[in-house]
């Protein structure tokens, strides 16, 4: 568990409709509850408040944990279609990340995600890091922590999960972080981000930053 291991996990691969990522989304459902990530990301959002991009934002699962949507304003961005739950008066970009993020004209600012960024490498995790908007000050992550003790968890669940959802669990948290990795794989530099990390007991991998103020 010394370093992230990247291995495609099955749910990316099947149709929407295919009944068993049917049954792996309401298994995630479960995961996010115990893992407290929903909670946790909307409390942040929030208190914080503004305008915000969450990445990876697929279902739209983290939108109805958001109760206060007055003080927020949220651009889903994902390959897939806007989904039928998404707050109307909030924003969706379908299409790639990558292209979205190097456009500098969002008025974002803050960025969001939950377990989306541990499937990608670090060159892939820099390239995310080096085109956050200009304007956005505040990054809110939780991600799967890759710690053993989480596999032994995720093990003890495996009565209660379907063949998808047991595979694309030990592969999450072998793709997870630890520390600060999160911050060197986007090449965060310290003169301009302060940040700070936690692991839930349940797995999650809690990252927020802020961007330096001038001469701070």
């Amino acid at each position: 568990m010394n370093q992230r291991k990247l291995t495609p996990e099955i749910l990316d691969e099947l149709p929407p409709d295919d009944p068993a990522a049917i049954r792996s989304r309401k298994d995630l459902k479960i995961i996010n509850r115990m893992m407290g990530n929903y909670s946790w990301i909307s409390s942040r959002m929030a208190e914080i408040g503004g305008l915000w991009l969450e990445l990876g934002a697929g279902a739209g699962s983290l939108s109805g944990y958001i109760s206060d949507r007055g003080k927020l304003k949220v651009t889903g961005v994902d390959f897939a279609p806007c989904p039928e739950r998404w707050p109307e008066e909030w924003s969706w970009h379908q299409g790639d990340l990558f292209a979205f993020l190097a456009d500098q004209n969002h008025e974002a600012k803050g960025i969001a995600a939950n377990l989306f960024l541990h499937h990608f490498t670090d060159d892939q995790l820099g390239e995310i890091g080096k085109r956050i908007p200009s304007r956005v000050d505040t990054l809110v992550f939780s991600e799967p922590a890759r710690y053993f003790s989480h596999k032994i968890q995720g093990w003890l669940g495996f009565p209660i999960f379907n063949h998808v959802t047991r595979h694309d669990m030990i592969v999450s948290i072998e793709a997870g972080f630890r520390g600060d990795e999160l911050a060197e794989a986007m090449r965060l530099s310290r003169d301009e981000w302060q940040w700070q990390c936690s692991r839930s007991f349940w797995g999650a991998y809690r990252f927020e930053a802020r961007r330096r103020l001038p001469g701070g």
